[in-house]
């Protein structure tokens, strides 16, 4: 195995894990930054330590999102083309994230990862046997599981606590509310690339790792915490204040929900995007008597994009890995 090709898939993978840091992280903390309840600053080093945190826990709990992206597709073991792939994967997903983020999109770095790999996959494999539909099926679950609860979930608490709550002081709940969903997001995020470290070190040493070694946790959850450090301000701005303008009440519903379905889908295995979960549940606190305030337009790029990240990250995935090889 030629460690060079070890090397620079090392390399993408921890990119990759910054970039998620960096333009999808931010979700988390967007509610307690537009509603003044932290500083972005203060905000920024909050979300810092529960994504550590999230990863380092949340891992030792319950590691079925590791799973499910190491085993999503087949690459053959001991051969420096499936490293090669790999490598492809990552530079799709880095690719198709900057460009998001440079029009202030946020997108699903989930989705355009296990895309990214999946095309890689297809590409080496020359063909769609390499796809394990039993852990696929769980990708959609998760799509299904994130959609439906942030909408809905969202509407029916702003319906029952808008009569019900005023003025009452709020800030509290929602920097308690951003660690745990920072928590979170960390655990599933950081689980999705923990699994990629995987399939990198089952492919260079041409053995199957099922446990998994304490450095790659480690490492996985300092690299978010530098990418989260990078900040994320145009995403905190479409998420908080292009779909609706959230008030308090609705940052602390929008963090619950978004909160318990990450939480449910890490333990059930699912991998889901932050970016659906949390703008979702947006959505559905602007539908309750907000149905004029919702940015239709706003709205329907975030849609559009996330409709196109499967088709264009795997076709890109693909393309990289044609070439590259």
């Amino acid at each position: 195995m030629n460690n060079h090709f070890f090397i620079m898939s090392f390399i993408l993978i921890s990119l990759v894990i910054l970039v998620n840091g960096w333009t999808d992280a931010p979700n988390a903390i967007t509610s307690c930054v537009v509603t003044k309840s932290l500083s972005i600053k203060k905000v920024i080093i909050l979300s810092v330590i529960f994504n550590f945190l999230g990863i380092l826990i949340m891992t030792s709990i319950s590691n079925k999102v590791v799973d499910t992206v190491s085993n999503l597709v087949y690459f053959p073991n001991n051969n420096e083309y499936s490293i090669i792939a790999l490598c492809a994967g990552m530079l799709s997903v880095i690719i198709w994230s900057v460009l998001a983020w440079f029009f202030g999109i946020p997108t699903s770095e989930s989705h355009a990862l296990l895309a990214g790999i999946t095309g890689a996959a297809i590409s080496l494999n020359k063909g769609f046997s390499c796809i394990n539909l039993n852990e696929w099926i769980k990708v959609l679950y998760g799509l299904i599981l994130s959609c439906s609860c942030g909408i809905v979930f969202s509407y029916s608490l702003s319906y029952f606590l808008s009569k019900r709550i005023r003025k009452t002081k709020l800030e509290k709940y929602q920097i308690m509310l951003c660690s745990l969903l920072s928590f979170f997001h960390g655990a599933q995020d950081g689980q999705k690339f923990i699994g990629v470290f995987i399939i990198l070190l089952s492919l260079s040493s041409n053995v199957h790792i099922t446990v998994i070694p304490l450095w790659i946790i480690l490492y996985c959850a300092i690299m978010m915490g530098i990418g989260t450090s990078f900040g994320g301000g145009r995403i905190i701005k479409t998420i908080g204040e292009k779909i609706i303008n959230i008030n308090k009440l609705d940052g602390v519903i929008t963090d619950f929900v978004s909160t318990i379905c990450i939480f449910s889908a890490t333990l059930l295995g699912f991998p889901v995007s932050t970016t659906h979960v949390r703008t979702l549940s947006i959505v559905g606190v602007g539908l309750n008597n907000k149905k004029d305030k919702i940015n239709l337009n706003t709205l329907s790029n975030l849609i559009f994009t996330w409709i196109m990240t499967f088709p264009c990250c795997g076709l890109i995935g693909y393309v990289l890995s044609e070439f590259m090889q």
